[in-house]
């Protein structure tokens, strides 16, 4: 695809030149023909294909392991024993889809969902360049997790609803989907990706 797009542009700039410098014969009309499909049409229909591609591979999770900064946290998802943390749990066992496990548990379940997590890909560009690579081991989301995130998979579940720790006391499950008892409170599952010594070898394989 990549390659496709980078022959269309070449193809573009080709009719450009040809245009400005009349190495194709024309009347009036063919010109103005011409100059509305290069200059109107063909950067509408690459930009757009353009950017299907991107997004598209900006939800890989090998997308995700470029960035050195997050290669720990992608390695947390193959850590021997899953039940230690939440993304290898979710990650291994199937729950989310493995090949966009970031993007699925990292973008927001709103409308604008997406889009927001598109703006804080901006923001960690940004930050990286301008403020110098986080340390991995104390990397933090902007915002607190959203309990709506984790329901919107368990929330209808029987085995969550009917798990003793959310019926621990009354009200704890209502204070749980309004979202006033986070999910990742210390206590509960305080550990989402397990940034330890434990997962050197896990670090060590190829993405």
């Amino acid at each position: 695809m990549a390659w496709l797009l980078a022959a269309l542009a070449v193809a573009n700039v080709a009719l450009i030149a040809g245009m400005f410098y009349g190495w194709v014969p024309m009347g009036r009309t063919g010109r103005r023909l011409l100059g509305f499909v290069v200059l109107g049409m063909f950067p509408l229909l690459w930009g757009s294909a353009a950017f299907s591609h991107n997004f598209n591979r900006i939800k890989q999770v090998e997308f995700c392991a470029t960035c050195h900064v997050m290669s720990e946290h992608v390695a947390s998802l193959k850590v021997p024993d899953e039940t230690v943390a939440l993304a290898p749990l979710h990650y291994q066992n199937n729950f989310v889809p493995q090949e966009t496990a970031c993007y699925f548990c990292h973008t927001s379940y709103t409308w604008f969902g997406p889009v927001k997590g598109k703006i804080s890909g901006i923001r960690h560009i940004w930050v990286y360049y301008f403020k110098g690579p986080p340390d991995p081991i104390n990397l933090h989301i902007y915002d607190p997790y959203e309990n709506r995130d984790c329901l919107r998979c368990h929330g209808k579940s029987k085995r969550w609803n009917n798990q003793p720790v959310h019926n621990m006391r009354p009200g704890l499950k209502d204070e749980i989907l309004a979202g006033t008892k986070r999910c990742l409170d210390s206590g509960c599952h305080s550990e989402a990706h397990l940034i330890a010594s434990e997962i050197a070898a896990a670090a060590e394989e190829d993405w």
